[in-house]
């Protein structure tokens, strides 16, 4: 699963794409492309859900992607 977003820092792409097992952030360029950040499925609902809302170039809508596209049964017990 991937989507495109536009970086609300640089103005540039940054793809998100949703793996079997993680989720990996790219910056999409016009002769390549650079991966800068990635993380395991399961720690989105752990950690890293409440990590990247410090990141300045992180969204809500991101977030939002990245939400509804991990399987629940990954998302922590209360």
């Amino acid at each position: 699963m991937e989507q495109r977003f536009i970086c609300p820092v640089t103005g540039r792409v940054i793809s998100i794409v949703i793996e079997e097992q993680f989720v990996s952030f790219t910056f999409i360029f016009k002769n390549h492309d650079h991966e800068f950040y990635d993380f395991l499925k399961e720690d989105w609902h752990l950690r890293f859900k409440d990590h990247m809302k410090s990141k300045s170039w992180f969204t809500q809508k991101m977030a939002d992607f990245i939400t509804s596209n991990i399987q629940p049964w990954l998302q922590p017990t209360t």
